[in-house]
């Protein structure tokens, strides 16, 4: 295939650099407040966390960051409440998983 062809057929679309950025400034701020009221009901506390939510609810429309934030930052009963810095688990991720089957029994490594 050479270079001017394409898998994809024409397209109109271009994908690049946004042309105008937004803040939560941009967006309704009646909007943002109730986001943050949500994101705070279910435990959400920090500031940072807040602002983040609320932009990615309001400019989507998306609820489902509003439930992946309290899966990431809201502790469970079993879980200690830590105000250090976030951090994951590289392990507990699953790359375990990938270590156990790749790395250990791979022979190529």
């Amino acid at each position: 295939m050479s270079e001017d062809e394409s898998l994809f057929g024409e397209s109109d679309v271009l994908i690049g650099n946004p042309e105008e950025f937004i803040s939560l400034d941009d967006l309704d701020q009646e909007e943002v407040q109730a986001a943050k009221r949500m994101a705070l009901e279910v435990g959400i506390t920090d500031e940072q966390i807040l602002d983040a939510v609320a932009f990615d609810f309001v400019a989507t429309g998306d609820e489902s960051f509003l439930e992946g934030a309290v899966e990431i930052f809201v502790p469970t009963d079993d879980e200690p409440i830590d105000d250090g810095p976030i951090l994951f688990d590289f392990f507990d991720l699953g790359a375990n998983t990938f270590f156990d089957e790749v790395l250990v029994t791979d022979s190529t490594f």
